[in-house]
Order: C-alpha cells, then structure tokens, then sequence
C-alpha cells in the first residue's frame, strides 16, 4: 500500500487552492505614482473663482469668489502654487484668462508638468446644474458618509455659500469632469459614481509672501531635472535646489507638507514663531535619541489618504491593511513620545490620550483580525484563530484533508478491481472531491469509462475523474470547505472595514500631525548640519544679517566667505553694487534674498544673526529663461521682471536686480536702470530694499544718481598680487569698483595674450576719449604689398600689345593666396 501512495497521492498536488490566483504587493511596497491635479477656473464679473483635487489624497480645495482684474497676478500666483496636470475652464471664458492659461501651459514648469487645457461647454459650468451635481457627485468627507440625502444637501449649501456663484459653477464643472473621464488612481465604477473625497479645504494666498515662479527660478528654490532619456520626456526629478537640501523628511506626507510650506511662505508672524519655537526645542542635544527614533517611526507612515476611500467601497487588498497597520502602530508610538514634551511645542497641544486609544483601537482590531504572516504566503488577508469558532472548525478541517483523503484513497482501491493499480482523491473547488485513476489501455470509447459504482465525470491529462459514494458523502459532510473559508473570510474583513471606518478621523488626524512634525523634524537637521540661527521676525522695516553665507553655495566652495547686510532703518533701503567679474555679486544678492525667504518658512537660517521685518513680496531680476514658447526677446524678458517690481514693489518688499540693462545698447541699459533707480528713491518712505548690481561704472563716474540717504555704494573687494594677477576677497564693503577687470577674467579663461593685450588697448582709449586706430596684423601688411605690386603691374601693362589672358592667368598663379 506505500507504493500506493508514493506513486497516486501527494497531499500538495491534490489540495489545490484559489487562494494565490489574485497576488497583491506585500507590507513596504507603498504605491509610487503621483497624483494628478485638476484645476476649475472661472471669472465673471471681475471675480475670479478655482477649485481642485488631487486624486493622491483625494480632497478638493476651494478657493471662494474673490476681486481679480485683468492682469491676473492672482492667478499666475495660484497656477505656480498648484502646479495642475490639467485646467478647466468653460468656452466663453473671457480670452485675457485663455491666454493666461496658455502662457503657463507654455512655460517651463507647464512643460514640465505637461499641463492641459481642457475648454469645456458652457453649459458645465451653469450655477443650477452645478449645484445639483455637487450634490449627485460629491462622495461627503469621512465625518460626513452617513447622511441622509436631506442632511446631505444641507451640509452641501453650509459648505457652499449662496452667495460664491463662481464657485458653486467651478466645482460642478470638476466634479463631472473627472466622473467623465476617470483619471488613473481613482476607483470610479461607472458614469452614476460619487467623486470620493475625504476632507474638503479652502484655500487662499493672504497672509503669504509672494514670490512667482521667477524667484524660484532665480534662487534656486526648486530645480527640476527633465529625465535624459528621451523616451521618458515627461519624467523629472528635484536637482541641486534649497528645497532637495532642506527636504530630510521620512515620509510621503511630510514630504508633500514641506513643499507646500516653501511654495507658500508665510508673512504671519505668529505661524512663523510657532515654526521657529519648535525647532528651537527640537534642537536640544537632549532630544537627539528622542529624533532619531522619531525619524524611523515617521519612515512607516504611509501616504493613505487615498485608502479612507476604499474602505467605504470595501476594496482593501493586503498591502493597503499592512499600510494602516504600520501607520496605526507607529501613529501610537509617535503620539506617545511627543505627548511628553507637548508643553513645551504648541504643535503638540492636541495630542491627548484620546487620539492614542483611538489608534491603539484600530491597530488591535487589524492585529487580532488579519494573519499578515500567513496572508503574505497566500497572497490575499487570512483571518487569525479564534476570530470565528466556524472559521476555525472549517480551517482544521481544510488542514487534516491530506491525511483523511490518503486514508480514502487506500480504502477506495481496496474496493476496487485488480485492474486498477491506483487511485487518488482529489479535492477541486466547486466541484468537490472526485477520485481519480489513470488512463488505462484500450479506454477509447465512451462506454469503457464506466465502472462498477463509480459516475464518470471527466478525463483530462491521461487522468479519469470519477464520483464515488465516498467522495458523494464527503461532498455532504465536508462540502466545499476552501470556498466557504474564504467567504467567511471575506465577510470578517468587510466588518473589520467597517470598524475601522468608524476611527477613520483618527487617521486623518495622525497624518496632519505626522507631516507637520516631519517636516518640523527636517528643518531642525538641516539647522544643526549647517550651523543656522534663528532669525528675530522684527516689526521695524529693517534687514539686518550678520555673517550671512549662501545654503547652497557653502556646499561647493570652501571656504565660503559671509558677508553682512543692512537695509532700512538707519541704513539706506538701496543698495548699488559694483565689482569685477566674477567677484561674487550674484551670489550676494542671492544670498540675501534666500535668507529672507527661509526667515518667511519659519526656518533657520544660514548667518551669525538677523533681524529680518515681515515681507509682502519679493522681487528678482536674475535669471532670464528664454524659450520658443513665449514670444519675447531676452531683454524684454528683462524689461518685464523690472515692470513687476516697478508696479507692484512696496515699503515692505524686497527686489534684486542683477545687471539689469545689459541686455541692449549701453546707453540705454545704463539710462533705464538710472531712471528705475531713481523713481524708487523720489518716493522715498515707499521706497522698497534694493539690491542693484552692475557694470555700468559711468552710473558713478558721471553723478547720474542723485545724493540720498536711501542711496549707498558698496563693491566687492579685490586686489592684485606682484605678479599683476587678480586675487578675489568675496567681500562686500562700502564703495565702488572703476572697472570691471574683463580681461583679467578673460585671460583666467584662457583667450589668446594678443586678444587680450588688443582689449586693453580699446579699453584704455575709450576712458581716454581718444580714437581707436586699426591695428593691422603682419597679415595684412603682406596682404596690403601684394595688392600695390599687383597695382604697378597693371598701370605697366600696355593694353594694344600685350596678351590680356595670359596677364590675368599669370597673376592668378602668382597671387593665389590672395
């Protein structure tokens, strides 16, 4: 009988299960793939009205009616603040808005984001149609899921004013929208289906330091590298930016939070302190262990905003319950530390023993419920023992099969005939338990499948199925034992959904708190690897740094030289720099102009001390971005940066010109930059910071600038060793430069000694108001006899006698080279 079983029956082949046909990704692989963001836009009426969602977290943003006139600075801000994959708007929406839209889809950071303009019938964007879709369409936040279709659209009209029109209409036209087109990321069933939100915000730019895309550009906030390969056109990554320095957080959603912060640096005063008191405290060497631990358990927050939707619908997989799991668990642990100094952190204040019970909650129930152990070896959730006593008796019954089928099979071939040599007893679900023989010789027709008490059922791969009275009494007794597990499986995750479900703000909760103090976390790194200060917010318009030094520029250069700043108060508010080439100019005005920026995050920053007043808006004119994509010259490019500090700049915003004019003739350039100069200084207690450098020493030289305490000179220091050699100190001080050493930087280059030794030459007859005579090369002095020989032959020439062809010919072998 052992050859029986060696030979027909192993335990594995027979007991085949449905459990691995639909594998998941196991705990730690977290979903990679970004969001995509959908931006509605109308204005009517001189007002302007926007909402969007992001499929990541899945909430809409709104942003209520608001004036906006047709220079739609609003809108540029909200367009580079969101960065949209696609826009909305209706076709009779005014073309100056239209053409807006296009100039962004256009530029660098529309390219990059490859965002499209959708135009949409009007008739999306009616206020009564809309108003009945945002109450058809709208899946309620997770507070909100239970209501009742009354309470429903009373929620729905507290949510959205009467009185926001533009905005009701902006909202209806998104909503059906993505119900419509059913973007990547959402699980959208058909055309009837809700939109699923999980919280609904608004937004707005108020109490913000503005800064446009340009500043960013120009101070190398962000930095986006295109992917090399060109079948990847639309991949990018972040580059050398203050933002890929300054982001050490540990999870997606801190991450997320952090770039949020340094789109949206803030002018409120208090929401900076709070900023700048917490990182204070987490500075303190004594936390140093608490941080560390911090940070591992920030790694294990996951980004599941995405998932509160799929627990209303039911669709949690395994890897989805791992991610709770291990956000709840570490949730816990998080709470629990900071809970200890959340006297001491105002961030902290909400944390209290609610939240962590509340957590504590959701991880015991996913714990004592799902098997993560086994589940990841079938490759769906499998319910833990003693969960269920009908689960259990099923389990145990499904795992003694291979013994109680061996014992089937030995007693089915006794009572079968010699001819049969061996049997198995084979379970297939939803057919049951069958026994089994193989193909025997001369089995051709249909009648020689029959046997004494057994019921053919099927032959496949040399092998014919039969039904027994054993295998019938199995069938009664046993049943279909692995489908009845699984759907008792099934049914106990659909009540462990729903319990969860019911903590789900708890969650919501966790990932607030845990972006806020990962990204609070990052910025106390990044102060204690660099050496940064705090920076005193002060209400007098002044800006004052001690030792300031460049964040990025410190990591490329040592050793790095800093440089102090004062602006305002009782030092001029414009400030004209001159100096060589190459002598640190841009990095200064940069350098300014990024500490001011990080004072406005919150952040510390790099310097010995500052006192910094609360900006409105910053303004540069450093870096000229030329593209096909916008019709414009470089210098016009220029001229419109200028134009928006011109027009927009107050007392309290702070602009950076660097060698603005040198984009057109001299003259010119020197004139407008003189001229924009001085408007700022007539007036005066308006006048904004200003920090101008430039090569234009006649601005000195000829007094073009009047006399002004607002107005001071300062250079870059440098000076000359023996050898005639240029030395760069990197050092502002008061003052100004006489030239710009050009050729002494063009000969570090490299350019040949005569170019340079020619250069000079010019450059010295111009300051001496003398003429500039040729200079002729040995060249041209060969060239200049050749010509005057060629001359005298042909005033020799006798034109009645002579061979003309042949002259010509024997001057062309003559004078070849010429």
């Amino acid at each position: 009988m052992d050859d029986i079983i060696e030979k027909g029956f192993l335990a594995e082949d027979i007991i085949q299960s449905t459990g691995n046909q639909h594998p998941h990704k196991w705990e730690g692989e977290e979903d990679r793939d970004e969001g995509i963001i959908f931006l509605s836009l109308v204005w009517a009426s001189c007002k302007l009205a926007a909402s969007y969602y992001d499929t990541e977290t899945c909430e809409l943003d709104l942003l209520s009616d608001r004036h906006e006139i047709d220079t739609f600075e609003f809108l540029k801000r909200i367009l580079i603040q969101i960065e949209p994959n696609h826009i909305l708007t209706s076709a009779k929406q005014d073309e100056r808005l239209k053409s807006v839209l296009i100039e962004f889809k256009e530029s660098e950071l529309g390219r990059i984001k490859n965002t499209q303009i959708h135009i949409l019938p009007s008739v999306n964007f009616l206020y009564d149609v809309s108003q009945k879709r945002i109450i058809s369409l709208l899946e309620m936040p997770l507070q909100m899921r239970n209501l009742s279709n009354q309470e429903r659209s009373l929620y729905v009209s507290s949510l959205l004013p009467q009185e926001s029109i533009e905005l009701v209409r902006c909202i209806g036209a998104l909503l059906y929208y993505i119900v419509k087109h059913q973007p990547n990321g959402l699980d959208l069933d058909g055309a009837d289906t809700h939109v699923p939100v999980v919280a609904v915000k608004t937004f707005g730019l108020e109490g913000m330091l503005q800064v446009d895309y340009n500043v960013f550009k120009s101070l190398q906030i962000f930095k986006t590298e295109l992917h090399p390969s060109v079948y990847k056109a639309a991949g990018c990554k972040e580059g050398l930016s203050l933002f890929s320095i300054a982001n050490k957080t540990k999870s997606k959603v801190g991450s997320k939070l952090l770039k949020l912060w340094f789109l949206r640096p803030s002018n409120n005063k208090h929401k900076i302190e709070r900023r700048q008191r917490a990182i204070k405290y987490l500075l303190n060497p004594r936390l140093n262990e608490i941080l560390v631990s911090l940070h591992n358990a920030l790694k294990h927050i996951g980004s599941i905003q995405r998932l509160f939707c799929k627990l209303v619908e039911g669709q949690l997989n395994l890897n989805d319950w791992s991610n709770i799991y291990k956000t709840a668990t570490n949730g816990i642990f998080i709470a629990q530390m900071c809970r200890k100094f959340s006297n001491d952190v105002i961030q902290f204040e909400n944390l209290n023993e609610n939240m962590v019970i509340r957590l504590q909650e959701v991880a015991a129930l996913i714990e004592q419920v799902v098997d993560f152990e086994d589940s990841k070896l079938q490759g769906r959730c499998v319910v833990r023992q003693a969960v269920d006593a009908t689960l259990d008796e099923k389990k145990q019954i499904y795992a003694s099969l291979p013994e109680l089928l061996t014992r089937i099979a030995r007693e089915e071939l006794e009572s079968l005939g010699d001819e049969i040599d061996r049997c198995n007893i084979v379970y297939l679900p939803q057919i049951g338990f069958l026994l089994t023989t193989p193909l025997r010789s001369g089995m051709n027709d249909p009648k020689d499948f029959d046997y004494h008490g057994l019921t053919f059922y099927f032959l496949s791969d040399e092998v014919v199925h039969y039904k027994s009275e054993k295998t019938r009494e199995l069938d009664e007794r046993i049943g279909d034992v692995h489908c009845d597990i699984i759907d008792i499986e099934v049914n106990i995750m659909h009540r462990l959904q729903e319990a969860v479900f019911e903590r789900a703000i708890v969650l919501k909760d966790l990932l607030e708190f845990s972006a806020e103090l990962d990204c609070l976390i990052a910025l106390a790194l990044w102060a204690k690897e660099n050496n940064f200060i705090c920076p005193s917010i002060v209400d007098e318009m002044v800006i004052e740094i001690e030792n300031g030094r460049h964040p990025l520029q410190e990591l490329c250069v040592c050793p790095f030289v800093s440089n102090d700043s004062l602006l305002g108060q009782s030092a001029a508010k414009i400030k004209l720099i001159t100096g060589p080439n190459a002598s640190g100019k841009s990095i200064y005005l940069k350098q300014v102009g990024i500490i001011s920026y990080l004072a406005h995050l919150g952040s510390f920053i790099p310097a010995d001390s500052a006192r910094i007043c609360l900006l409105d808006r910053i303004y540069t004119r450093i870096h000229t971005v030329e593209t096909v994509g916008v019709d414009m010259s470089s210098y016009m490019i220029e001229l419109d940066q200028v134009s928006a500090a011109v027009h927009g700049a107050t007392s309290r915003s702070l602009v950076l010109l660097d060698e603005f004019g040198k984009g057109t003739e001299t003259a010119d350039g020197m004139s407008l930059m003189t001229a924009i100069l001085i408007y700022w200084l007539r007036i005066e207690e308006r006048c904004p910071f200003v920090l101008a450098s430039t090569h234009f020493h006649n601005v000195i030289e000829l007094e073009l600038l009047p006399n002004s305490k607002q107005l001071e000179y300062q250079t870059m220091q440098v000076m000359q060793n023996e050898t005639g050699a240029m030395v760069f100190l990197y050092k502002l001080t008061a003052g100004f430069a006489k030239q710009s050493y050009a050729c002494h930087i063009a000969a570090e280059v490299g350019l040949p000694n005569d170019v340079i030794e020619r250069a000079n030459e010019v450059t010295q007859r111009i300051r001496e108001n003398k003429s500039i005579e040729k200079k002729e090369s040995v060249r041209d002095i060969e060239h200049l006899i050749q010509c005057r020989e060629i001359t005298q032959r042909f005033l020799a020439l006798d034109m009645k006698t002579a061979n003309i062809q042949a002259f010509l010919q024997q001057l062309f072998v003559d004078y070849r080279e010429l």
